[in-house]
């Protein structure tokens, strides 16, 4: 049959086939570019509200057409089929905005454009949306206020409120097109003893947690009042794309910290990140772990520095007996890298926050300038200060500095050689007893930390002459 005598009807149900087919493709490269992209972005989050606001007027509000619980009705037109290129890659941008839209039905199934993880990072910027678009009835903003954490309520902290009802959030998400598999792996929801789905956070401050400028998880704290019962801080758990053991809460992504020149300020708490970041520009980032211990990954991303620098840590807990033992944990992980370490001396019972709120962010940046001491001597103070009533005798001398050298036994070689050294020195003991209690705490040896003192006291019973200082006889 020639050309002339094709069925034109058919020509065209072959060309919208192949239109459509090409459309398809195109959509799906472009998913997988702005995923690329997002990974791959270097330095500062770029702000949002221009891009999203430019793809809300490029593309009208979707109507889904899915019931599958891994897609989203932004993915489909009003007519179920696949989006434009330009539609797909405006897709998680149109998300980040998705309070501003009406609730949107869902419909029968179609193919979803997205893996699940690029669907959990869509539902955790509508989840911050959401909480944002709560602040102005919520206590937050009078609670920031007090204490001088204003710029909590701006980018990038970006604070928001969880309202207090049960399914506040959930039924919101639920409009809005999400199933409820989504909801459960987010962390955003959880099954209740009845079964049914509730907000994982409620009547809460909450702040986004980002991994370059993805929000991948929240942490929230109580209302001040809250039952005793109610745990002060709640972490999201963790899901496809939030791994506590890997990720440390700031300003911006710790990877890129010390490419952008700001020097990392470990804290206890994330109102305590925010102080210590706002007190001076760009010079501190504070950061601070998500309810969970220290980790390879987190020490990989606190002593990151590039180009083979010897890189600076500040540790800022507080003086009480769970900060000393942040302090040291701190320093245990640390210190085998060779970084500069130093301990904030804060005042007693006060945080960097409560330091901002009382004496303002001068006081705060005076400290964190000047009030600093080495943290190897702030963990062997802390150590030693439960043996000062053993010192007076040699023994008891001795044991502290057994007590000690694991924490001088982490250091690289030429570190610990000076570090025993000037504990022989200050406890007033032979430099070879010393070194050879550094020697036996090893790792190479197979030895672990010595018990806490408290719990390993040296009988009094037990006090013979052993190897006598040069300048100080026992008990005398």
């Amino acid at each position: 049959m020639s050309a002339d005598n094709s069925d034109p009807h058919e020509e065209g149900v072959q060309r919208l086939a192949q239109l459509g087919s090409l459309l398809t493709s195109a959509a799906e490269a472009a998913v997988r570019i702005s995923s690329i992209r997002r990974r791959l972005r270097p330095g500062r989050p770029a702000a949002r509200e221009p891009e999203t606001q430019a793809a809300i007027e490029r593309a009208p509000d979707a109507v889904s057409s899915s019931t599958s619980p891994w897609s989203h009705p932004a993915d489909v037109d009003a007519g179920g089929t696949l989006g434009a290129p330009t539609r797909a890659v405006s897709t998680r941008v149109l998300l980040a905005s998705a309070a501003d839209h009406g609730p949107t039905p869902a419909g029968p199934t179609t193919r979803p454009l997205r893996r699940p993880e690029e669907d959990l990072y869509a539902v955790h910027h509508e989840a911050l949306a959401f909480f944002r678009s709560h602040l102005p009835r919520s206590w937050v903003p009078e609670y920031l206020a007090a204490r001088r954490l204003d710029i909590a309520l701006e980018d990038p902290w970006s604070a928001g409120y969880a309202p207090a009802g049960w399914t506040a959030l959930t039924d919101h998400l639920r409009q809005r097109g999400w199933g409820d598999e989504v909801l459960v792996a987010s962390g955003l929801s959880r099954r209740a003893s009845t079964g049914n789905l509730i907000d994982h956070f409620r009547d809460r401050l909450v702040l986004p947690v980002r991994v370059r400028d993805d929000v991948v998880a929240f942490v929230g704290r109580c209302a001040e009042g809250a039952d005793s019962r109610t745990p002060k801080y709640l972490n999201s758990p963790a899901s496809a794309i939030y791994d506590k053991s890997a990720t440390l809460y700031a300003a911006r992504d710790p990877r890129d910290v010390r490419w952008w020149g700001a020097t990392p300020v470990l804290v206890e708490g994330p109102l305590d990140a925010i102080a210590v970041s706002s007190c001076q520009g760009t010079r501190w980032a504070g950061m601070a772990l998500c309810g969970t211990a220290m980790s390879e990954r987190h020490v990989a991303t606190l002593v990151g520095a590039p180009r083979g620098e010897h890189p600076t840590v500040i540790v800022a807990t507080d003086h009480d007996r769970a900060g000393e033992a942040a302090a040291e944990t701190a320093f245990r992980h640390l210190a085998p890298r060779g970084a500069s370490l130093h301990r904030l001396q804060l005042p007693q019972g006060q945080d960097p926050a409560d330091v901002l709120r009382q004496e303002g962010a001068g006081h705060l940046a005076f400290l964190i300038s000047n009030e600093r001491v080495p943290l190897l001597t702030s963990v062997i103070n802390a150590r030693l200060d439960a043996w000062r009533d053993e010192l007076q005798w040699v023994e008891g001398r001795v044991r502290a500095a057994r007590h000690v050298a694991p924490l001088v036994a982490v250091l690289p070689e030429e570190a610990r050689t000076v570090a025993s050294r000037q504990l022989a020195e200050r406890l007033d003991l032979l430099a070879s007893t010393v070194d050879a209690a550094v020697r036996a705490a090893t790792p190479t040896a197979g030895s672990t930390f010595a018990a806490r003192p408290g719990t390993a006291r040296p009988p009094q019973h037990d006090r013979v002459p052993s190897e006598q200082s040069p300048s100080r006889s026992r008990g005398r």
